[in-house]
């Protein structure tokens, strides 16, 4: 009893402290939709699933309690199921997989709920200072199997069909570390439902424990992991409305690019730019191609303005464009009031210091 206590307050206090550097932290995770799944991850599991088992499996509470505790647990575990695949498809940006994760949870999941609060699906047994749920329903543990083993498979599908998209190698193999923690979790529930006893419920806890305190030094140490893995960014320019590059910075190569090496991608964004840029108050947004999305943005005040070509536009992408701005705005304001005649574009050189500041998950 005591080591459940134990166990329950530290997986408490990793949760909360999870959640509290998430919450303040929230602009290094891509969007808002990460943090909150990270948050709602360890809400669900590392605080409210986690407290449950171990307080129905601790013989303090009469047998009808202990009962709702567990089936309680199960339910919670379903949600956390959801989030959890949702944080690994938005995470890699694969969202064909949507759909079917949807009918998967409204499906099986529906009949799991169902099967947990009006059928008599375990018998308590207890034995010393713990109880133990005996699986008196299979049905309950056959869907709650293929739930998982659905959830897992698609994990790992994803996963490998994307690694090689992935923008680093580093990434892609923390990913995979993830994942493979998470799939022992899973299944060391399964092994608990199925062989209810001390050894696959520590060895479920613990599994546990182990993957968060691994997820909590990723949330700290390496935030980019959240922030789409397979979205890149090629090229960055800056560009004053009478036509004269600022700068330019290639991604895919990690260098500044010169005037004569802008792709006929790049021109077609420079040349509607520069066809509002005097008449259009608003951001001009972006420019749709085959496989790109050509961003545009301007500031009307100082007249000059920022093209980014990338794969995919995401929340990160504009909020590190509207950083940027205000960035450079700041350091170079009396250069670009002063702009007239021939023009020096090193002294916005400065510019490669608060790409690498805004747009570090992207750089190579």
């Amino acid at each position: 009893m005591i080591a459940d206590l134990i166990l329950v307050v530290t997986s408490i206090i990793i949760s909360i402290s999870a959640i509290c550097y998430v919450i303040t932290h929230r602009e290094n995770y891509g969007s808002k939709k990460n943090g909150i799944l990270i948050i709602l991850l360890y809400l669900f599991v590392g605080i409210l699933y986690f407290s449950l088992i171990c307080l129905a499996t601790m013989s303090i509470f009469n047998e009808e309690t202990a009962l709702s505790l567990w089936n309680a647990s199960i339910i919670i575990s379903l949600f956390a199921l959801l989030f959890l695949s949702s944080l690994h498809g938005i995470i890699i940006g694969y969202k064909k997989s949507e759909y079917f994760t949807a009918f998967v949870f409204s499906f099986l999941g529906g009949i799991i709920v169902y099967l947990v609060l009006f059928t008599r699906s375990f018998k308590i047994q207890k034995l010393g200072l713990h109880y133990y749920f005996i699986l008196q329903n299979f049905y309950l543990f056959y869907f709650m199997i293929i739930l998982a083993s659905s959830l897992v498979i698609l994990m790992w599908y994803i996963l490998l069909i994307n690694y090689s998209k992935i923008r680093e190698k580093t990434l892609a193999k923390l990913l995979t570390l993830n994942t493979l923690c998470f799939t022992v979790v899973i299944y060391t529930y399964g092994l608990f439902l199925l062989f209810p006893n001390l050894f696959f419920k520590y060895l479920h806890l613990i599994s546990f424990l182990i993957t968060s305190i691994i997820f909590f030094y990723e949330i700290i140490k390496n935030p980019v992991l959240f922030i789409e893995l397979t979205n890149k960014i090629y090229d960055f320019i800056i560009f004053h409305k009478s036509g004269i590059l600022l700068y330019s910075y290639d991604f895919e190569t990690g260098r500044e690019t010169e005037d004569s090496l802008l792709k006929g991608s790049i021109l077609i964004g420079i040349n509607h730019i520069l066809s509002n840029l005097t008449n259009q108050k608003d951001k001009l947004g972006i420019i749709k191609m085959e496989n790109r999305d050509i961003v545009l943005e301007y500031d009307e005040t100082l007249g000059y303005a920022i093209l980014l070509i990338t794969n995919k536009k995401n929340d990160f992408i504009d909020n590190s464009i509207k950083r940027f701005m205000e960035g450079f705005a700041e350091i170079n304001r009396d250069e670009l009031h002063s702009l007239n005649g021939l023009i020096d574009t090193s002294r916005f050189k400065n510019a490669g210091r608060l790409i690498k500041d805004y747009f570090a998950p992207y750089i190579k």
